[in-house]
């Protein structure tokens, strides 16, 4: 049986270079006998692999005639060398990257095919770094979900402009009616970039939003999906559809549900070989999820960028006579730094400092700090935190931060430094420290008030190597600060852990996981969603009958309504010209409906070896809610 009398389906393969432009002449390369399969790869066969990459195996004769392109041509290139792109009936049907060390050829003398494995941009999500840098500056700021998602992320991930398909039923209340989902709401960049480690990997951006929503990321159709797997359990079914530039509009989905039968006549693939396999998914009894609340940093020209006539703004020098240099060009490369040199003018203390806005910190709160350091012949210096009533008449009262992240109470006596040694010849480091909640005085207690940072200049002689040779030759000496943040959490926990359990009785315990965004209501975490500059808040449903509650509930409360029971499993091989990734099927003799995990599709016979999974309807499962604060040990 031959399907493309029913949906005729012309494919073209295209290879290009880097850079390269269309060929006058292009080279024709000879199609094997099984020349293009398209596969969706789903290691965990489950609803909860959020990111779903698709590969093509692209199949050629080698003749070894003179002009044909041989397989080292291919296979000794990187990754993102060769750019293949398909198209099927004249429209792009996705683009994707020659992996050489996923190809492969047979050791004969030609003629003989050579297989080319490529994958789709997804895949190098895990490689690629959240795009945070603006200039070589870190774009450290509120951006919308469209910034965050596509424009510095997914974009970069695939290589290319794409337009973006949201399926979520889901919006916060606070959201005006006339705002889209993507371009009205905000998440700080601060979520995916650390102080020390640097900006964190697309794949990580990806799987946070994906988790929040229950939702799965894929390319299909020459576009990309996000899709919220309970909103596919509705009958009628629209995208909100996004443009490279954020633009776009509401759209249906036509042809969105498939049936596998039998009958040609009204079904959209036939079974074939023999019957499918139906097995079944466990029910889920309980599922954990926990997040660490990650604060916003409170500090000034935090990357050392506004620096005029020997001061850094929004810094102050206690001691006017202390020396602070700018070091670095302001590259992603080479960054610019606070360098304070070695020997200091006087003997006096010195130092740099910044405080908090006013009435930012109370008791109970956290205060995080990190950066990275860089030494130049030096082998120590030393910080100060104090949080209190700083900077009032006659000193105030105040908590200094100790080495071990403890407060210790202090009036009108200088406390002690944390002080930060080299490790060895090791000539960089790095300083991440979580404080204790602050705590409250019952006899001299500070309702509110400010955190102070203090850095110091080194303070000892720079050693010497044996043979008296300079630890860091040619480096001037004294001592680095990179990128620095003094965060404030006004939760007296680092976390939160969610517990879910299905009322009905069953055995299966889901893996323990971790999340990002909780609607915590607090602005100064970058857990936080927005909407402008406010915290969302009460997500409510388009479909009727879901009750309003917060994104983590939701998120909750999905793990178990998708496996509130045991669900089927159809495994198979159907003839099919017309599926794509984002459809959803009615099976003959089965009931309910069901989504894809797996596609392998070859193209020239028409057949799709599926994996299908039955969907379960929102808010379905009888289930019992927790949630606790959770600590850690600095």
């Amino acid at each position: 049986m031959d399907l493309h009398f029913r949906t005729p389906a012309a494919w073209r393969v295209e290879i290009w270079p880097r850079e390269g432009s269309p060929a006058i002449n292009p080279q024709v390369l000879a199609p094997a006998e099984v020349p293009l399969v398209l596969e969706y790869m789903n290691s965990d066969e489950s609803k909860r692999s959020w990111i779903v990459g698709r590969k093509a195996t692209i199949r050629y004769a080698y003749s070894g005639e003179p002009g044909v392109p041989s397989p080292a041509e291919f296979f000794d290139r990187d990754e993102r060398y060769h750019q293949v792109r398909i198209y099927k009936n004249n429209r792009l049907d996705g683009i994707y990257y020659i992996k050489p060390d996923s190809s492969r050829r047979p050791y004969a003398f030609p003629p003989y095919e050579v297989e080319l494995a490529a994958v789709d941009g997804l895949a190098f999500a895990k490689g690629t770094n959240f795009g945070i840098y603006d200039g070589g500056k870190v774009r450290y700021d509120h951006v919308t979900l469209h910034e965050t998602l596509v424009t510095r992320s997914l974009n970069k991930a695939v290589g290319y402009p794409v337009a973006l398909n949201v399926v979520n039923t889901l919006r916060p209340e606070n959201l005006p009616v006339d705002s889209r989902l993507l371009t009205g709401m905000f998440a700080h960049t601060d979520m995916f970039y650390d102080f020390v480690d640097g900006p964190k990997s697309i794949y990580e951006v990806f799987g946070g939003f994906c988790k929040s929503f229950y939702a799965r990321l894929f390319l299909a159709a020459g576009q990309a999906w996000f899709i919220r797997t309970p909103d596919l359990y509705q009958n009628s079914i629209s995208a909100d559809q996004y443009a490279p530039d954020g633009a776009g509009t509401m759209i249906p989905i036509p042809g969105i549900l498939k049936r596998i039968g039998p009958n040609p006549d009204n079904a959209h693939g036939i079974p074939i070989r023999g019957n499918a396999d139906l097995n079944r998914m466990p029910a889920v009894k309980k599922a954990t999820f926990n997040v660490t609340y990650k604060a916003i940093n409170q500090l000034q020209n935090y990357d050392w960028s506004d620096f005029s006539n020997g001061d850094f703004a929004h810094w102050e020098r206690p001691n006017p006579d202390m020396i602070v240099q700018r070091a670095g060009t302001g590259t992603i490369q080479n960054p610019y730094r606070l360098f304070m040199p070695y020997p200091q003018p006087s003997s006096v203390t010195m130092s740099i400092q910044q405080y908090t806005p006013a009435d930012s910190v109370s008791q109970g709160d956290i205060v995080t700090c990190s950066f990275r350091y860089k030494w130049g012949n030096t082998t120590s210096f030393n910080i100060i935190i104090k949080a209190g009533e700083l900077g009032s008449v006659g000193g105030g009262e105040y908590w200094t931060l100790d080495q071990s992240g403890d407060w210790k109470y202090t009036e009108g006596v200088e406390p002690g430094y944390i002080t930060i040694s080299r490790s060895g010849k090791k000539q960089e480091g790095s300083f991440d420290i979580k404080s204790k909640p602050i705590p409250y005085l019952i006899n001299r207690p500070f309702p509110i008030g400010r955190v102070r940072i203090q850095i110091l200049p080194a303070e000892s002689p720079p050693p010497l190597n044996p043979g008296d040779h300079p630890l860091d030759p040619g480096e001037p000496t004294g001592v680095s600060v990179y990128l620095i943040k003094l965060g404030i959490s006004p939760l007296s926990a680092t976390g939160r852990e969610l517990t879910i359990t299905n009322n009905a009785e069953y055995s299966h315990i889901q893996e323990r996981d971790d999340f990002k965004f909780i609607d915590t209501g607090v602005k100064t975490l970058s857990n936080t969603l927005f909407v402008g500059t406010a915290p969302a808040r009460n997500w409510r449903s388009s479909k009727v009958g879901i009750i309003p509650r917060d994104i983590e509930q939701h998120m909750a409360q999905a793990n178990v309504d998708e496996y509130a029971k045991s669900v089927d499993t159809f495994e198979g091989t159907v003839y099919s010209n017309s599926i794509e990734f984002y459809n959803i099927f009615t099976v003959d003799g089965l009931q309910g409906r069901f989504m894809q995990l797996r596609d392998k599709y070859d193209v020239r016979k028409c057949e799709h070896a599926l994996l299908l999974e039955e969907i379960l309807p929102e808010q379905g499962a009888g289930s019992t809610y927790k949630e606790k604060d959770t600590d850690d040990e600095n």
